[in-house]
């Protein structure tokens, strides 16, 4: 009679103890419900559709190598839902992705004091590429985002900011987390 309390609409533990026990249709039951739900949320990191299906692919992949490590490292004592649990295993699918990415194209990081330096100079428009290049980076930053790496550079910690745009500390380094990813993608 209802959904327990702390649990959302979740594949049930029967049906991954089926999967355990390498039931095939519980597999497909397993992949049906999930992988909507997986999908969606690697489309939201990645903002790239064809990637997503590779990394949630990989991420079933993951599920059954190595005796199910993965699989079996789920816990359900933990009251956590599978999905959640399986969305943190593809968050860091896509941080790896992000990092060899990263690795492959041997970019320069952007380090926002040498950034606040550039783009405290009091004139941007001698020509300067690196400067002008920064400033336009930072202007295509989402407002949010561009707001907060702005009051960073003010020099504002993370907390500061938080009570400024009325969010957690922990929304903060999510917001510069972005940022600098995006800075880093052109």
């Amino acid at each position: 009679a209802g959904i327990p309390e702390g649990r959302s609409m979740s594949v049930s533990d029967d049906l991954v103890r089926r999967c355990l026990d390498r039931d095939e249709l519980a597999w497909r039951e397993l992949v049906s419900a999930v992988y909507p739900q997986i999908r969606r949320f690697l489309v939201s990191k990645t903002h790239d559709e064809d990637l997503a299906d590779d990394l949630a692919q990989e991420l079933f992949l993951k599920l059954v190598r190595d005796e199910m490590r993965v699989l079996r490292a789920y816990d359900p004592a933990y009251r956590i839902p599978l999905e959640q649990y399986l969305r943190v295993v593809a968050y860091r699918l896509f941080l790896d992705w992000t990092r060899s990415k990263a690795a492959r194209r041997s970019r320069v990081c952007v380090d926002l004091s040498q950034l606040a330096e550039v783009l405290a100079s009091p004139d941007l428009s001698d020509g300067t590429l690196l400067a002008r290049e920064l400033s336009e980076r930072l202007d295509r930053l989402p407002p949010r985002q561009r707001s907060v790496v702005r009051l960073r550079l003010e020099g504002l910690d993370y907390e500061g900011i938080g009570r400024l745009l009325g969010i957690t500390r922990g929304g903060v380094g999510a917001l510069l987390h972005r940022a600098r990813a995006r800075l880093l993608e052109e």
